[in-house]
């Protein structure tokens, strides 16, 4: 597909620009597709699988999204966290447990 100059940049591409910003600048290793295909959230290192977001006021985060994180994460051995970006420059960094049964 031809990106055209000025064709307006979509939600998606501009997160998936901003992963990829988040990635590189904590010196993480981007996922292919963010976190789409066989490999799950957005970037990872050894011990942590990120999922991020980039968000403009607000951001719901469910509990089929923790859990999903979650079971992806854990699977591979890694810690589970979520990063949410707000354009003001704050960030929130949410690491996610399970208490046991």
């Amino acid at each position: 597909m031809i990106e055209l100059p000025w064709s307006p940049e979509t939600p998606q591409k501009k997160g998936r620009r901003d992963e990829a910003k988040a990635a590189k600048r904590s010196g993480k290793w981007l996922h292919p597709m963010s976190g789409a295909g066989r490999v799950k959230g957005d970037y990872s290192d050894e011990e942590v699988v990120y999922e991020h977001k980039s968000v403009n006021k607000q951001f719901t985060l469910k509990s089929v999204d923790i859990q999903s994180l979650w079971k992806a994460s854990t699977k591979t051995g890694k810690v589970p966290v979520w990063v949410i970006e707000f354009p003001d420059g704050y960030t929130a960094t949410i690491s996610v447990s399970r208490r046991a049964k």
